[in-house]
């Protein structure tokens, strides 16, 4: 996170306006991703272990780049003529069967595609990070068409601790399956990675 940081900032030195540099890291992002998606996909075939893989910050960082990617067609703070433009086409139930489709999509894979599967290594994070990239630009499109209106505080609450619930929730997963059965695990690291979060951001 860090080496990108510093790549974006050189990248803003460079550019001569916003749409420039917008092009060249939609550009760098790319090239990033492709190298870390084929780093996993190839070394999926190579490995003892899919835990050196998974673990690996240059195979399993490939959707950070993917998001990167989105942020420029869509933008942040400010609004880009592809939202507009989807704002305009999407009425408020297609922007939510998109929404929902990508969260439906990532159901099923959490139930049908386990780490253990070499499907997951080669295509799987790919499949459930497009339909994350889904989501999330339907949640762009939502934001602009329910401006008006204030957002939920569970929403809220899971915007800002999921970051961290991200970084938690492997460790306690770990902790808890060797203790006890699958379902008692996934509850117990809910419970825990959701109680540090919090702390982590609102204490």
């Amino acid at each position: 996170y860090i080496l990108w940081g510093l790549a974006v900032w050189f990248l803003s030195k460079q550019a001569k306006s916003n749409g420039q540099l917008k092009g060249m890291v939609f550009l760098l992002s790319a090239v990033a991703f492709l190298i870390s998606f084929f780093s996993m996909f190839i070394g999926s075939f190579l490995v003892t272990s899919y835990s050196s893989v998974y673990f690996s910050s240059l195979t399993h960082v490939y959707p950070f780049f993917l998001g990167s990617m989105l942020a420029t067609i869509v933008g942040v703070r400010q609004t880009t003529s592809l939202v507009k433009q989807l704002d305009k086409i999407w009425d408020l139930r297609k922007t939510l069967v998109v929404f929902g489709g990508g969260f439906g999509f990532l159901v099923l894979l959490t139930f049908f595609v386990k780490f253990t599967y070499l499907f997951a290594y080669l295509i799987g994070f790919l499949l459930a990070s497009l339909a994350a990239l889904a989501m999330i630009l339907a949640a762009r499109v939502l934001h602009e068409k329910t401006h008006h209106i204030q957002e939920p505080k569970i929403i809220s609450f899971l915007a800002d601790t999921s970051y961290a619930v991200y970084l938690f929730h492997w460790p306690f997963y770990i902790i808890f399956s060797q203790l006890t059965s699958n379902l008692l695990a996934v509850l117990l690291t809910l419970i825990c990675s959701y109680g540090f979060a919090s702390l982590s951001f609102y204490v």
